[in-house]
């Protein structure tokens, strides 16, 4: 009896075991490598467009618009490439709604399984901060009555941090 590792969870197992005894991955229907190798995934046919529609967006892959360029533009090669696990999830959701689905090792090197994105992320300046503290937990509400002042402003709207507790007009 011989060790193999497991393509799915890599620990050893028998090499005349079926399935993982630690994760359940089957041994025999273990097509592809999980040794730091990336795949590409190509979409030959789609059998239903709606179900493949719902299912793209329900697994946030893509918007339903993008869903649909796919299946108006087959065969389909997604751009990046993915590690062996979340390549074999996409093939395995994508032949139970019945497209025909074919796999690839990347063979460009030095490419990352997912892209990183360089551009700076904007900062939005409309957002509202605190100025004591600098936080974004606002909430507005109004100011209530006192027994000084009574009713008097108790319309008036009030920002209240929700991180330190500072209270002021939301005008100025």
């Amino acid at each position: 009896m011989a060790l193999i590792k497991c393509p799915d969870c890599g620990k050893e197992i028998s090499n005349k075991s079926r399935a993982c005894i630690y994760c359940g991955c089957p041994i025999e229907s273990a097509p592809m490598q999980t040794d730091n190798v990336s795949y590409k995934i190509k979409i030959i046919s789609i059998s239903d467009e709606k179900v493949f529609v719902q299912t793209m967006f329900n697994l946030s892959l893509c918007s339903t618009l993008g869903a649909k360029h796919i299946c108006s533009h087959l065969p389909y090669e997604f751009p990046q490439p993915l590690p062996y696990r979340d390549c074999q999830f996409l093939m395995d959701t994508l032949n139970k709604i019945g497209c025909t689905v074919e796999t690839n090792k990347n063979t460009e090197t030095n490419t990352p399984a997912l892209k990183i994105i360089e551009e700076p992320i904007q900062a939005n300046d409309n957002v509202v901060k605190c100025p004591k503290c600098g936080s974004t937990q606002i909430a507005t509400v109004n100011r209530g009555w006192s027994m000084i002042w009574g009713l008097i402003g108790s319309g008036n709207a009030c920002n209240v941090c929700q991180n330190c507790g500072h209270k002021w007009n939301p005008k100025k």
